[in-house]
């Protein structure tokens, strides 16, 4: 057995929960992943240096990929997993602690890090990232501008404990590689973690676009990215570095990666009540060599599976907000590379009904069957028609879109592929909207034995670039609520206090009767 004594620099990661606690003791239907495959892009090449190059990474308990595996993790409700979160600080004692949060999240985010602070003090270093800080601290036109659920301006103002010695926006693999070697250098030379300020000046080399910021009595100071790209041609692949454990029943196989084409870090389009929109998250990028990325990347899903779980029974998922951003000529890219080097592994993604009605991308999907392309899930929202005509995503407006979620189905069931669909609620439908809207769901599985999977969310309001009047300090469901046994059991995300503006939650008996037809629904979670 390793003793975690036996190294010198010693790291956590994890994924802050997003509930306050368990309110449900039999399993649901929502389809939350329990592979944290955010915080593993994250700090995949801080991890990569650790297991390949010697310095700080390569003393670190990450050089080893059985305390790598272990001590990057999400947690998932707050109260009932806390005591193994504490457990787990005790025996890694790590110096550096790596927190990723969505805005729901944040709360919890908040309570682990004073978790820490109590029982390691000065001897860790706790840096806040992820979703929530990318809305709530970035840069606009050559200025550094928070909104008022930064997490700096909150600690500032004193509603927060200062339990962050650091917050960091954007892209921030390089920035957690960096990061970990000046902490690391200080531990190695019995210095003070707080001498970590003084080397600010390392980071003017750091490739991505980012912003970093930190509380120096009562003051907020910054760093921001130097305009240096980073090559996500070469980044590593965080199923080499973390293994594939995950299973999606849809496809029929032992395995489930999680792959991404790394094209950018949302959706191509700018839906109001999307926390992925262009609006927060920028444009495409890396367009080029997309195809290349998204064969690499199944094709070491299908090796580590081979490798680590001695079977080739192996499917992925591809993570793109829109696969490969719907781009004709990615499609067509990766379908040459499959055709040149054939993959024996069966994969899905995402994109919207509008992709799925465009011929050029008919085509590509029919292409990429041939390659094992089995599976696609899409967002159908609403089917209230004045609600759906605000989508960015909405680009056939003289049709309605009603119809074109009809003629999705009716397609993607010809070509004997696979469905499923994500509705969200609470965007200002009627309850009867709601209730038609499932019935329909139910006409599709009679009628085409699709969609296969099913997910439900409550729309949820999320900082959105300055918009928004919420600090996101209290659990968007309170732990005593009586919603949130419903909202854990039906909803992958939805909150009580954080809804859309002018959008009024249903009463608790409406949300049971909606649980009660979805559980009617045939569902292969």
């Amino acid at each position: 057995m390793i003793l975690l004594n036996n190294f010198p620099f010693r790291v956590m990661a994890v994924s802050a929960p997003n509930w306050a606690r368990n309110r449900v003791s039999h399993p649901t239907k929502s389809l939350d992943s329990r592979t944290p495959f955010s915080i593993q892009n994250a700090v995949r090449v801080a991890a990569h240096e650790a297991q390949h190059f010697p310095g700080v990474w390569g003393v670190s308990n990450w050089s080893r990929s059985t305390e790598l595996r272990k001590s990057v993790f999400m947690l998932t409700h707050y109260e009932d997993q806390l005591p193994q979160f504490q457990d787990m600080l005790l025996k890694v004692r790590p110096h550096l602690l790596l927190i990723g949060a969505m805005t729901l999240s944040f709360p919890g985010a908040v309570g682990l890090a004073q978790s820490a602070k109590n029982l390691l003090g000065d001897q860790v270093f706790i840096v806040l990232g992820g979703k929530h800080c990318n809305e709530t601290l970035f840069e606009a036109k050559g200025r550094i501008k928070h909104h008022r659920a930064s997490p700096l301006r909150l600690m500032q103002a004193g509603r927060l404990p200062p339990v962050f010695d650091l917050v960091v926006s954007g892209e921030g693999e390089m920035v957690i590689r960096d990061i970990g070697r000046i902490i690391g250098d200080l531990v190695l030379h019995q210095h003070p973690l707080a001498e970590f300020y003084a080397h600010i000046a390392h980071f003017r080399k750091t490739a991505g676009r980012w912003v970093m910021g930190w509380l120096a009595e009562g003051e907020i100071h910054h760093r921001c990215h130097a305009r240096l790209p980073m090559n996500y041609d070469h980044l590593p692949i965080p199923a080499q570095l973390f293994g594939v454990h995950a299973n999606f029943p849809i496809f029929k196989t032992e395995f489930t990666g999680h792959a991404f084409s790394d094209m950018g870090p949302g959706c191509i389009y700018n839906c109001f009540f999307c926390s992925e929109r262009s609006q927060v998250n920028g444009k495409v990028r890396r367009k080029e060599t997309a195809a290349q990325r998204q064969y690499r990347q199944l094709k070491t899903i299908l090796t580590t599976c081979e490798t680590e779980n001695q079977t080739t029974n192996v499917s992925a998922f591809i993570e793109d907000s829109v696969m490969l951003m719907g781009q004709p000529q990615a499609f067509q890219g990766l379908y040459d590379l499959l055709n040149e080097q054939e993959l024996p592994i069966v994969f899905g993604g995402q994109l919207t009904v509008d992709n799925l009605l465009n011929p050029v991308l008919q085509d590509a999907i029919a292409q990429l069957q041939e390659r094992g392309l089995r599976y696609i899930y899409t967002g159908v929202e609403s089917n209230n028609e004045s609600i759906s005509q605000s989508f960015s995503k909405n680009t056939q407006k003289k049709t309605l879109w009603s119809q074109r979620n009809d003629h999705a189905i009716e397609f993607l069931t010809s070509r004997g592929l696979d469905y499923g669909v994500s509705i969200l609620f609470g965007l200002g439908e009627s309850s009867t909207d709601r209730w038609q809207f499932l019935k329909k769901i139910q006409q599709w599985q009679t009628n085409y034995g699709n969609p296969r999977v099913v997910s439900m969310n409550w729309a949820t309001q999320h900082p959105l670039l300055n918009q928004g009047e919420y600090d996101y300090i209290d659990w968007g469901t309170p732990a005593d609520s009586p919603y949130l046994p419903l909202f854990q059991e039906v909803f992958g995300e939805a909150s009580v206090l954080y809804g859309l503006p002018h959008v009024s939650l249903p009463e608790v008996n409406e949300i049971q009767e909606l649980r009660d037809v979805f559980r009617e629904l045939q569902i292969q979670v």
